[in-house]
């Protein structure tokens, strides 16, 4: 930076090369120049991790279109707003007694993490055992420590102990959509204020299977955006 500039540098992250543009001119460059000039990137890492999905006969652009389509109709529509801020302020209200006023001092981002976390399994998943959103979270913190890490499989390395978790991830959400299957198939309902129910339901998206990758070779099939 003392060289070139302060403002525009390149440097390495993850081995791989990386321009940093600071300032309020680059983050106007970054705002109205993103989809010409810009692409997502994900470390190496974490593409290994999490390349266990295969969707044959569908393209991209399709499973994205699809997807979209459904969340702006179905899960963002004024209907389950409502329902969501409901669940929201009862789980907060719920975390905050349980974690935050018997507490003299509180570190506010593990906290919040797990918060989140809960959150998301109860909107998505509409899971409502403490234990299983506690497993859930051991699962996804294991990988999620592994996300920046350089992606060496050894033992007693992050990203060895990340593929053990992510695996144990991918079982679990298997169960979790088989066992809720069953149950719409059972009960019939029609309406649900979780979002993986909705997506089996809907005509669209539910029939959207993707393969899961699973150690060893096997493969089980599931709905893609669940």
């Amino acid at each position: 930076m003392e060289k070139y500039s302060e403002e525009v540098f390149t440097t390495s992250l993850f081995e791989e090369k990386v321009a940093v543009v600071c300032g309020p001119a680059g983050n106007k460059f970054m705002l109205y120049t993103a989809n010409d000039c810009l692409a997502s990137w994900v470390p190496s890492a974490a593409l290994k991790l999490f390349n266990w999905l295969d969707s044959p006969g569908l393209s991209v652009k399709e499973v994205i279109s699809k997807g979209r389509n459904f969340l702006y109709s179905e899960i963002l529509k004024p209907e389950s707003l409502r329902q969501y801020i409901s669940i929201m302020d009862s789980l907060a209200r719920e975390h905050m007694k349980t974690y935050w006023d018997a507490s003299q001092m509180v570190k506010v981002y593990p906290l919040t993490q797990k918060y989140t976390l809960s959150l998301a399994c109860k909107l998505l998943l509409g899971a409502k055992d403490a234990h299983e959103v506690e497993r859930i979270s051991e699962f996804f913190h294991l990988t999620l420590q592994a996300l920046f890490s350089l992606p060496i499989n050894l033992p007693g390395t992050k990203y060895n102990r990340a593929l053990k978790g992510l695996e144990n991830l991918k079982q679990h959400f298997l169960n979790i959509i088989a066992e809720k299957k069953n149950t719409l198939l059972e009960t019939r309902e029609s309406t649900n204020s979780n979002v993986l129910s909705r997506m089996l339901l809907d005509k669209n998206v539910g029939s959207i299977s993707g393969w899961v990758k699973l150690d060893g070779g096997k493969k089980e099939e599931l709905p893609l955006f669940a």
